[in-house]
C-alpha cells in the first residue's frame, strides 16, 4: 500500500488500523499528521493525542467523573491517533485507562499508532501481560496486524541528521515508506 492510498482515506471507512513503527526522526508523526489532515478535508472527525498527554487527561477525567463524558467525544470521532506509544511507560491506572481507549476505539472507528516499539514490546507501554494479551488475542487487532494495509514500516535514518540531500537516498529518510505485512 502507497501513501497516496492512505490519503485517499478508505481505510476509515473501513476501521482499519494502521500502525506506524519507526526509529526516531523517520517521519511516524509527519504521515500521521498529514493523514488525519486529509482525512479532516474528507469531512471527517478526528482527534489527534500524543500518549503523554492524553493518559493524564485520562486520568484526570476519571478523578472528576468526567471519564464517561470524554469517552462520548471520542465515540464520536472517525479517526484517532495516538502519537509515540511507548515513549514514557505509564501508571498501571494510566496503562489501563489507555487500554480501554483503545479497545473502544478499534471496536467503533478507525486508529493511527505511531511508536518505536514492536507489539512484542507493548508490554512495557501497558504495564500488563494481561492488557497486551487481551489487544494481540482480539480478532479486529490480529486483522489490523496481518492485514498489509495496516503496518507501516519507516526508514532508518532519521530525517532529523544532518547529512548532505545529495547523500541519503528515499528509502533511508523514510520519505518512501514501504508497507510491512
Amino acid at each position: 500500500m502507497q501513501v497516496s492510498e492512505l490519503m485517499r482515506g478508505e481505510f476509515i471507512e473501513l476501521r482499519e488500523k494502521i500502525l506506524l513503527v519507526g526509529n526516531s526522526g523517520t517521519g511516524k508523526t509527519h504521515l500521521a499528521v498529514a493523514l488525519g489532515i486529509a482525512a479532516c478535508g474528507q469531512g471527517k472527525r478526528v482527534r489527534f493525542y500524543q500518549v503523554t498527554e492524553l493518559i493524564p487527561q485520562l486520568m484526570d477525567a476519571r478523578e472528576e467523573r468526567e471519564l464517561t463524558r470524554l469517552k462520548k467525544q471520542l465515540a464520536k470521532l472517525n479517526l484517532l491517533i495516538l502519537n509515540e506509544l511507548g515513549y514514557v511507560p505509564g501508571s498501571k491506572l494510566g496503562s489501563e485507562l489507555l487500554f480501554d481507549v483503545i479497545s473502544t476505539v478499534y471496536e467503533r472507528f478507525s486508529l493511527i499508532v505511531t511508536t518505536k516499539l514492536p507489539f512484542e514490546n507493548w508490554t512495557e507501554i501497558l504495564g500488563s501481560e494481561r492488557l497486551t494479551g487481551s489487544i494481540s488475542s482480539d480478532k479486529n487487532c490480529k486483522a489490523a496486524m496481518r492485514s498489509r494495509s495496516s503496518r507501516v514500516s519507516m526508514g532508518f535514518l532519521s530525517m532529523r541528521s544532518v547529512v548532505p540531500e545529495s547523500e541519503i537516498s528515499p528509502q533511508q529518510t523514510g520519505l518512501k515508506w514501504s508497507v510491512a505485512g
